[in-house]
């Protein structure tokens, strides 16, 4: 109920959201050190990409969030300029990062999705039934592009074990009670509309 309105909101803004469903992947912490705990993480020079979220979300994991262009990331990985990254597991495979680091902690700190959009002014020029069809027709293909997500992740992470990199259950609910201070740093509640964290978690736990 809570998505919904969002969604009204935004289509009164001009964006008309067509589908949400769309799933690729979750990101991980890829090390050169085994992690199991935020403790493990303390300390470590992580690549995150140039965004105050993930640059904030490592800072109270105590780690050193390091922005760096991903072009860059594999030579400073091999010349010890950071300790590791965040991505998800076939970008692991794809950009032979597995080279020099061997070991994934699966923490899905970040869950990636994303929506597809049109103005809301197109949106309503069309007919009830072009209407339908665009929206069904991208869900439909949502659905797909996830299987297939997965399906790449699967055999992604079924390669990198053979070359022998390390995939690692982690304690999450540690994980959780270190990044919990992270929904109440004032760069993001003075941002946010009030309650928003809570609000959130009442309507995914519905």
């Amino acid at each position: 109920d809570w998505y919904k309105e969002q969604s009204d909101k935004l289509a009164e803004k001009g964006l008309k959201i067509i589908t949400a469903n769309w799933i690729y992947g979750d990101r991980h912490i890829l090390t050169k050190k085994l992690v199991k705990t935020p403790e493990d993480v303390k300390g470590l020079k992580i690549r995150v990409p140039a965004n105050t979220i993930q640059v904030k979300g490592f800072e109270v994991l105590d780690a050193a969030p390091t922005p760096m262009a991903l072009g860059e990331v594999y030579t400073a990985l091999q010349q010890g300029t950071i300790d590791g990254m965040e991505h998800t597991i076939p970008n692991l495979l794809a950009g032979k990062y597995y080279e020099v680091i061997k070991y994934v902690a699966l923490d899905s700190h970040i869950k990636n999705t994303t929506v597809w959009l049109t103005g809301t002014e197109f949106f309503n020029s069309l007919t009830p039934e072009q209407q339908k069809l665009l929206v069904d027709t991208g869900n439909e293909a949502g659905i797909y592009d996830t299987k297939l997500y997965f399906e790449a992740e699967k055999a992604a992470r079924e390669e990198l074990e053979k070359l022998g990199v390390t995939f690692t259950e982690v304690d999450r609910e540690e994980f959780k009670k270190k990044a919990a201070k992270f929904y109440e740093l004032p760069e993001f509640t003075k941002i946010w509309s009030p309650n928003l964290y809570d609000t959130v978690k009442k309507a995914m736990t519905k």
